[in-house]
């Protein structure tokens, strides 16, 4: 029995076909092509630089870092320094005591770094005959200098007193520890005084540089 012509062709165009992708070396004659990816103006631009990195200098360490990148402070602390205003005017806090005797020191204030050769040595005070003594030890308490200087006024009156005092024998030395105080002149009969005979003693501790 004899197929219709029509479906005869269609079974001819469809097996032609089958030969074209077989020839192509596919079988699906569908073929996917993707399109290209897009990419935004937000992903091709460089990430901006992070504000809270600290600047690198031209050797390649940070700024306020020392060499193995440890932070430095650039303006170590000096410690304690006279107060100016007192410098000025060192009895201004010991007005009213001239019925004590005592002994004030503004300068220097202890743990103050001293640098130079020399310290500057003033105060206040109400002792015998405005007589002010000092010594200076190292830091093993050993004395290495001592002199005196004399208040504007003593023995019942209150004065100020100022002295340069040379730290030359405290050459090398880390520390040093200035004292200040009057002599007993009771031939012992204070009971203020220590076993040194002495009195209002004010010990102040030195940095030197």
């Amino acid at each position: 029995m004899l197929r219709p012509r029509p479906v005869r062709r269609r079974l001819a165009l469809t097996a032609a076909t089958a030969l074209l992708l077989a020839g192509c070396g596919g079988d699906d004659p569908t073929v996917e092509i993707e399109p290209p990816e897009e990419v935004t103006p937000e992903e091709t631009a460089e990430p901006e630089p992070d504000e809270t990195e600290p600047p690198a200098t031209d050797d390649g360490v940070d700024a306020g870092a020392d060499d193995d990148g440890q932070a430095t402070d650039e303006s170590p602390s000096v410690g304690p320094t006279p107060d100016p205003a007192l410098v000025a005017d060192p009895c201004a806090e010991d007005q009213g005591r001239e019925d004590e005797g005592f002994i004030t020191v503004v300068s220097p204030v202890a743990e103050q770094l001293v640098t130079g050769d020399s310290v500057d040595l003033v105060g206040c005070s109400n002792v015998f005959e405005a007589n002010v003594q000092w010594s200076l030890y190292d830091g093993d308490g050993r004395e290495l200098d001592s002199g005196f200087t004399t208040a504007e006024c003593g023995s019942g009156c209150v004065g100020a007193f100022a002295e340069e005092i040379s730290l030359e024998s405290a050459a090398g030395e880390p520390y040093a520890e200035l004292h200040v105080y009057s002599e007993d002149m009771s031939d012992g009969e204070s009971d203020l005084a220590d076993a040194d005979g002495r009195l209002h003693t004010v010990a102040i501790p030195l940095v030197l540089g």
